[in-house]
């Protein structure tokens, strides 16, 4: 079961022809990720305030809510907020522990997540990761494509949007091999999302259908360069406002899938 019961209808409205969700629908499971955290009214507000973002698998339960239910919520923020984003969400969690990140937690090469904060309030789980650069950047070293989405105060953020809306999970190499992660913990993360309806694939080409689908599959490669603002990227304003109100409609971002 997800977010929003599986056995409801939801509008195939095709966001910007990607997703096969509405915004009744998207913004119905935000806002039962802030019930299934037992966070208050005032949270988007708090992201807003802070410019920090929900990434992890927190924002794919909301991306396609009828799949699973999150265990913990990842909110990043850059350096210069983060006491702040700590200390309001200390109105109604516990602080737990602060830690330097580790290589099993975070697919960052070093140095680029400073600190984690841990929080709980009875089950609900809340970590804050601390980034050194912007609370967007650290989402582009992640494991794969599946994860590679953020939320906002006010929008939707998804780098491979036709991968995600067809439950396709894309494996990523860009990471500094100095952390040590080997093909078999890469593996692992990969079967995590495979258990949650994802299906895993190292190489475009391992889709048969994904072959004739250019450009693309040139987009998605893993050794083209991406930015944050181009084309082939997501972008959905579930709250109106001026675009310059996004945390991360700034820097273009740009990533490959490879290192």
């Amino acid at each position: 079961m997800g977010l929003l019961d599986p056995a409801a209808s939801p509008v195939y409205c095709g966001i910007l022809q990607h997703l096969p969700v509405s915004e009744v629908v998207i913004f119905g499971s935000i806002e039962m990720l802030m019930i299934h955290f037992n966070l208050g009214n005032d949270f988007l507000d708090i992201l807003h305030r802070t410019s920090a973002v929900i990434s992890g698998s927190s924002a794919l339960a909301v991306i396609n809510p009828w799949i699973y239910d999150p265990v913990d919520l990842d909110v990043y923020v850059n350096s210069y907020m983060a006491d702040v984003l700590v200390n309001l969400l200390k109105e109604e969690y516990n602080m737990v522990q602060v830690e330097p990140p580790t290589p099993q937690q975070y697919d960052e090469p070093p140095g680029n997540i400073f600190a984690i904060y841990t929080l709980r309030h009875g089950p609900f789980k809340v970590d804050v990761v601390e980034s050194r650069s912007s609370a967007m950047s650290p989402i582009f070293t992640f494991h794969s494509t599946a994860v590679m989405n953020c939320i906002s105060s006010r929008s939707i953020f998804c780098a491979f949007p036709h991968l995600t809306s067809s439950f396709r999970n894309l494996g990523s190499w860009a990471f500094d091999p100095m952390i040590s992660q080997t093909i078999a913990y890469r593996q692992l993360k990969l079967d995590k999302y495979t258990d949650r309806g994802y299906e895993g694939r190292w190489e475009l080409h391992e889709w048969e259908d994904m072959q004739d689908k250019r450009p693309l599959t040139q987009a998605y490669h893993q050794f083209t360069w991406r930015t944050a603002n181009d084309k082939y990227c997501l972008w959905f304003d579930y709250e109106p406002g001026p675009s310059d109100e996004s945390p991360y409609r700034g820097p273009p971002h740009p990533w490959m899938l490879t290192f």
